[in-house]
């Protein structure tokens, strides 16, 4: 009876090859499997670059989302942003262009929209919104699986805008850990005695 070969468990490790195919998206799907293939900790077997190519071919041919599409004026009619934030908003497209070389999309500029009360700076709130679009785009990507993108790293540097506060590593850490479990339900425990 023949036996058979144990496969890769690459199913925990969806967020990264995600990451990686965002962060790559003009890589060819050799060199860039391979790069999977050594960069990511794989727990047990390393996957075969073959299933990697497809992974990544998988990811790459996904319907591209409406709000990934640029910004402009025009699309607010489907996209409606407060008008108290339009002028944040038109910073942003400005900015993004002149610094970045690159044009503002919808879902930039919609958390634009929601992040402008946090700083003046608008060359920091255009990483940011950066960051959070990435990170919605990785939440919609993975919505079948379990391990998401991290947004409590991304609070933090949000405290950090509002606050002006740098946090030591030792508050970070024991902010972080706190993330699996909500005030409520610690409450309704202590309630219920336990």
């Amino acid at each position: 009876m023949a036996t058979r070969r144990k496969r890769a468990n690459i199913r925990g490790k969806e967020p990264y090859i995600v990451e990686f195919v965002m962060n790559h998206p003009d890589m060819r799907r050799t060199p860039l499997a391979e790069k999977m293939a050594a960069e990511i900790k794989w727990e047990g077997k390393e996957p075969e670059v073959e299933v990697l190519e497809r992974k990544i071919s998988h990811y790459r041919n996904r319907k591209p989302s409406p709000e990934d599409q640029p910004w402009n004026l025009s699309m607010m009619k489907d996209y409606p942003i407060p008008p108290e934030a339009v002028p944040a908003v038109v910073k942003a497209w400005v900015c993004s262009r002149e610094r970045s070389n690159c044009t503002l999309t919808v879902r930039e500029a919609k958390w634009v929209s929601r992040l402008y009360t946090v700083t003046d700076n608008i060359e920091v709130l255009v990483p940011c919104a950066r960051v959070a679009s990435r990170r919605e785009v990785l939440s919609e990507i993975l919505s079948g699986f379990k391990q998401g993108p991290n947004w409590d790293s991304f609070m933090l540097v949000l405290y950090r805008l509002v606050s002006g506060e740098e946090i030591s590593w030792k508050r970070e850490a024991k902010i972080l850990e706190a993330r699996t479990t909500s005030y409520f339900s610690k409450e309704q425990g202590k309630e219920e005695g336990q």
